[in-house]
């Protein structure tokens, strides 16, 4: 009797898993003004939009969401007080552990004077506080990627003055040092996603003049970049993305059509292979913000022909 339920038991979960369905949330819009081409990190149970642009103007605004209370805050403006002139788009941004506690960090993009920047920024959410931090030492830039392995970020690609760009370079928050690791192995390019899973580095799609759609590695340990299976999604740029290993995800954007997509699709790290899921149930875009928090994927704002949005959803995989 005992094996005969434990194999109702066991078919039981065959049957639901497969017919278990991903699912979108909407959830509280983000404050401010409708906007595109900000950045994002997440410290703890709060997730963090900052910058980024609306009709009008750049901005240099943050606000903080926390998922259990589905609820946004106005935060310190980057710079703080006295950051006038430091409003931008196409920043990069990210989250490393310093002095105890976790920080979020925002460097270079686009300011309204400035095309180029090489700036890097500290926030402590203990003191509400905004410190200026060594300068990245690569070339100043825009649209560049970032991602975090073992508490140092790793940032790369984007625009500058001289072009688009495929260097990298490691971002030390003990040492408040930059050091140049290998080049990015794909084409140099901007607006591309980057993320981290399982202690390595991961980017996929942008633009080096033709919209791209493969997906690459990097090991640290090697400082080696390895080409994964191409996203099956079509070439784009502006995408954005998360990391819940054993997967992560990949939508959005803008192709060479200038059709704004609204899909996401899921690779799976072991597999090498990619999986179509449920569409963005809002509008399509591109230069939205994603976040991975308590569980859940998020993906915010953004840009469609001419439209803003300040709209939010959370996003559950598959059982």
């Amino acid at each position: 009797m005992k094996l005969k339920l434990l194999r109702l038991f066991m078919l039981f979960l065959v049957s639901f898993g497969l017919n278990a369905q991903d699912y979108w949330l909407q959830k509280d819009t983000v404050n401010g003004s409708p906007k595109s081409a900000s950045s994002s990190f997440v410290i703890g149970n709060r997730a963090y939009v900052v910058a980024g642009t609306d009709d009008f103007e750049y901005k240099r605004k943050m606000y903080s969401y926390r998922a259990d209370q589905n609820d946004w805050d106005t935060e310190v403006s980057l710079g703080g007080e006295g950051g006038n002139g430091l409003e931008r788009v196409g920043a990069a941004a990210f989250s490393l552990e310093q002095g105890g506690q976790m920080k979020g960090y925002v460097c270079m993009g686009q300011t309204q004077t400035i095309a180029f920047m090489n700036d890097l920024w500290e926030y402590d959410r203990s003191t509400e506080a905004w410190t200026q931090k060594a300068n990245f030492t690569g070339a100043p830039r825009r649209e560049a990627v970032s991602f975090v392995i073992e508490n140092i970020a790793y940032v790369g690609t984007g625009n500058s003055a001289g072009g688009l760009r495929k260097d990298f370079f490691a971002y030390d928050p003990s040492t408040n040092s930059w050091e140049q690791v290998a080049d990015f192995a794909g084409t140099a390019r901007r607006a591309a996603v980057g993320f981290s899973m399982d202690s390595f580095g991961f980017i996929g799609t942008g633009d080096d003049g033709t919209l791209r759609q493969d997906f690459w590695m990097y090991n640290p340990q090697t400082d080696e970049w390895i080409q994964k299976a191409n996203f099956p999604g079509g070439a784009r740029s502006g995408a954005c993305g998360w990391a819940a290993f054993p997967v992560c995800y990949l939508g959005t954007g803008e192709d060479a059509n200038h059709i704004f997509h609204k899909d996401l699709w899921e690779y799976n790290y072991y597999l090498n292979n990619w999986t179509q899921r449920a569409d963005l149930p809002g509008p399509g875009r591109k230069n939205a913000v994603a976040f991975y928090l308590d569980g859940w994927g998020f993906i915010g704002t953004g840009y469609n022909n001419g439209a803003f949005y300040d709209d939010l959803w959370a996003y559950s995989g598959t059982a």
